[in-house]
């Protein structure tokens, strides 16, 4: 008895350290995140597409590899990059012009129209898989990820060359591929925030 005991207090123990190792691998959200949008949320409206608008955003993203900065916590703005009815894209970043520079940003969100041209996103980021393709890049593999109702989406790693790009999730809903991004962002920390975005079926 004492044995099976010991067993279930161990097995609880490493239970606890699994959960508590998943929480830390969320970074911490921004405050207030609606508000980033409200500014434009009209324009947004009339692009006729149905919004995917997060309502979670990783704080540090990118500073959070940098000691020197990973304590700062700077002001963060969503422009309004392009709104039609095809497409919109708004950039996050830590200026009220930003649109998109690496400096100033800390990632991305948009919404395409598919088409008959459009790639599967699997093709679309196949390039990825390529042996031959160099540069630094995450540790994490480009994946299929589950998301919020039934929905199945692509983890897509970041790069660096010159300058490093967004982590992003992208995934298929109807006729629109959605994609939310952090510069070298984390793959759980882009599954919430994709997951943010998805409303509940009523």
């Amino acid at each position: 008895m004492k044995r099976f005991l010991k067993r279930i207090a161990i097995t609880m123990s490493l239970l606890l350290l699994m959960f508590q190792s998943a929480a830390i691998a969320v970074e911490k959200g921004i405050s207030n995140p609606a508000a980033l949008f409200k500014p434009n949320l009209i324009e947004l409206q009339m692009t006729g597409i149905p919004l995917r608008l997060p309502n979670y955003i990783p704080e540090i993203g990118q500073r959070i590899k940098d000691d020197n900065s990973r304590n700062q916590r700077l002001s963060v703005y969503a422009h309004l990059d392009e709104a039609t009815a095809n497409r919109y894209q708004m950039t996050i970043g830590h200026s009220p012009t930003c649109t998109g520079g690496n400096i100033c940003r800390l990632g991305t969100i948009s919404a395409t129209r598919i088409t008959k041209g459009t790639p599967l996103i699997a093709e679309q980021y196949a390039f990825m898989k390529d042996p031959k393709f160099l540069g630094r890049r995450s540790k994490e593999p480009i994946s299929a990820v589950k998301l919020n109702q039934n929905l199945t989406g692509t983890f897509i790693p970041w790069v660096c060359g010159a300058n490093c790009n967004d982590a992003k999730v992208v995934w298929d809903e109807g006729q629109y591929r959605y994609s939310v991004g952090i510069k070298v962002g984390d793959r759980d920390s882009l599954i919430q925030m994709a997951n943010s975005s998805i409303p509940s079926k009523p």
